[in-house]
Formats: C-alpha cells, sequence, structure tokens
C-alpha cells in the first residue's frame, strides 16, 4: 500500500523546473535503498516489506523537500527583488503539499480491496475528494504557470507572443494540448488505485517515461523564450 502511495503521488507533486533541485522520486528511492543495503532484506521478503512499511511516515516528508526548498529560493527572491510574481510561484509549490499529504492519508486509511462506492463520505470519503480537488488545483496552477511565465507563449488574450524562433504556430499550440494531458496523468494512476488498488508497473513505467518526455519538452520551449528574450528585449 505504501508502494501504491508512493506511485501516485509522485505523477501530481511538483513542477520542479530547475535542474539542480533533487525529483521526489529520487529522494524515495534513496530511502529504500538505504534501507534495504543497511539489512539483509533483499533476501528476506519479510525484510524487504519492513522496509517498505518504514517509510510510512518517512515518504511524504521526503516528497515535500523538493517543493519547500523552491518554495524558500522563490521567497527568498521576493525579499530580494520586490517581484510579487515570486511570491505566485512559490504559491504554485505550496499546491504540492496538500496532494502529498493526502495521498499519504488514503493510503494508509484506505485497505486495499476496499470498494471506493462503499466509501462514505464522513468515513474515508472525503479523503478522495480532497484528493482530486487538490491535484485538480496543483495540475492547473502548473499548467497555466507553464504556458503564461516559464513559456511565455501567450498573453492575457490567449494570443501567442509575436517573437518567436519556430515558424509554425501550430508547434506551440500542440506543445500547450500535449502539456495540458501530461500534466493529468495522474488521473489515470488516480483511476487504477481507486478501482482496483492494483499497482501496475507497466502503467507506471509508461506514465514515468510520459513525465520525462514532458520535461524534455517544457527544456526547449523554455530555452526558447530566454532565446528570444536575450536577443529582442521586452519580447516576454
Amino acid at each position: 500500500m505504501i508502494l501504491q502511495y508512493q506511485r501516485f503521488h509522485s505523477s501530481a507533486s511538483t513542477s520542479i523546473e530547475c535542474g539542480a533541485v533533487i525529483q521526489p522520486p529520487a529522494l524515495l528511492d534513496l530511502h529504500y535503498i538505504t534501507c534495504i543495503s543497511g539489512s539483509s532484506a533483499a533476501a528476506d521478503p519479510t525484510l524487504l516489506e519492513a522496509c517498505m512499511s518504514s517509510g510510512s511516515g518517512v515518504w511524504p516528508i521526503l516528497s515535500c523537500l523538493p517543493a519547500l526548498w523552491r518554495f524558500l529560493q522563490c521567497r527568498r527572491s521576493f525579499y530580494d527583488t520586490g517581484n510579487g510574481r515570486h511570491l505566485f510561484n512559490a504559491a504554485k509549490y505550496c499546491t504540492t503539499f496538500p496532494v502529498v499529504f493526502l495521498a499519504a492519508l488514503f493510503s494508509v486509511w484506505v485497505p486495499r480491496g476496499t470498494s471506493v462506492m462503499s466509501l462514505g463520505f464522513l468515513d474515508t470519503g472525503w479523503v478522495v475528494a480532497c484528493l482530486v480537488l487538490s491535484s485538480l488545483v496543483n495540475a492547473m496552477y502548473t499548467f497555466v504557470w507553464d504556458i503564461y511565465f516559464d513559456w511565455g507563449m501567450v498573453d492575457t488574450s490567449f494570443s501567442l507572443r509575436p517573437h518567436r524562433l519556430y515558424r509554425r504556430k501550430c508547434y506551440y499550440y500542440f506543445t500547450m494540448v500535449l502539456n495540458f494531458l501530461l500534466r493529468f496523468t495522474w488521473t489515470v494512476k488516480l483511476m487504477v488505485v481507486l478501482l482496483w488498488r492494483k499497482d501496475s508497473d507497466l502503467l507506471y513505467t509508461t506514465l514515468a517515461v510520459a513525465e520525462i518526455f514532458r520535461r524534455f519538452v517544457w527544456n526547449f520551449f523554455r530555452v526558447e523564450l530566454e532565446q528570444v528574450s536575450h536577443s529582442i528585449p521586452d519580447s516576454k
């Protein structure tokens, strides 16, 4: 069940652009590797399970560390520059925390094999509702931030910026749609967890590759914005 939590929440966690920031899965894997390396868990299934369950309290904290680091960086940038945009960027990282801890509550409070339809709202159903709501807020916030600020693709009227490196407008519109879809891959994982309460290594691997591809595309258009902004002043 803890593994199920780990796999679900990582898809709806932070949109951490800075390459110097460690991603949540890396920290989670580090905790797991440290546990099995310090014991004979690799040869003993019971100890292996103990390593998995020992992270029930640690994993949510580790998962929030990258977003916390970025939040503190944004707050410091605001104090140094007085630019209110850094506060909105800090708020973006704050949307990660409810997702992580609600996912942790779900994995602990809702037993494996429990039918979602049987969950009463006042029992544990409110956890699912709050988890979905917080994940929606996180996905929409990060998507809007991508296209308006990190990529600077559109203005308030949703028109493409006039200065672009790629000639065809369809590249930009396609990228926005693709980014939107990939930001919501957590819905697929959530459906698997809620409806079947099973792990699917093939599904999780496929979605992980999709997330890597999303970040790969993100870098292209981030670099493109930097190139345009440096060659043409006030082009952002």
